[in-house]
């Protein structure tokens, strides 16, 4: 009984007041710094990235314009096309002392050499080293041939490794 007495005389309970969002504690600053950071040197990398690679990108877009134009019936001209896209893709990812004067088999072997994902051999080889010394009429490519052409362009321009020999002071040749 004695305790009901001290209960009923007790006033009622103040709540805190609701803590508010702003400001907040100092180590969400420091977490939303980090997490800024963070997100400002992804940026920067994928930036840098995308515009290292531009000359893949239109590439790939060159490579595409050629295949739907020689779709049904690729000739020389496909062809001579295809392999200039290839040494221009070439000389913007190699050094020019280095890709500029391939021609023929050396030129294929360079291809092989720094992709070994694609494979100009066989036909496609046969193809891209005569269309330099062959007439318009002499040529004769099926379309399967010629889509398995257009793939290991696409592959070697996609990924080639870019690949940088350099002659030292004693005349040696280094690949990089």
């Amino acid at each position: 009984m004695q305790d009901t007495i001290y209960i009923a005389g007790l006033e009622p309970l103040i709540a805190p007041e609701e803590l508010g969002l702003w400001p907040p504690a100092p180590g969400w600053f420091i977490l939303s710094g980090i997490l800024l950071l963070a997100l400002t040197l992804l940026s920067i990398i994928w930036y840098r990235k995308r515009k290292r690679n531009r000359y893949r990108i239109l590439a790939l877009k060159q490579l595409k314009k050629i295949s739907s134009r020689a779709e049904q019936h690729p000739g020389l001209q496909d062809i001579q096309a295809l392999n200039r896209l290839l040494k221009q893709t070439a000389l913007s990812a190699f050094p020019r002392e280095q890709v500029a004067s391939l021609f023929g088999d050396d030129w294929l072997d360079f291809l092989d050499r720094s992709n070994y994902r694609s494979n100009f051999s066989g036909q496609c080889r046969e193809h891209l080293h005569d269309s330099a010394y062959k007439k318009e009429s002499q040529v004769n490519i099926a379309p399967h041939q010629w889509i398995q052409l257009i793939n290991e362009a696409g592959t070697w321009i996609k990924k080639h490794n870019i690949i940088i020999s350099k002659t030292n002071k004693n005349g040696k040749s280094q690949t990089y």
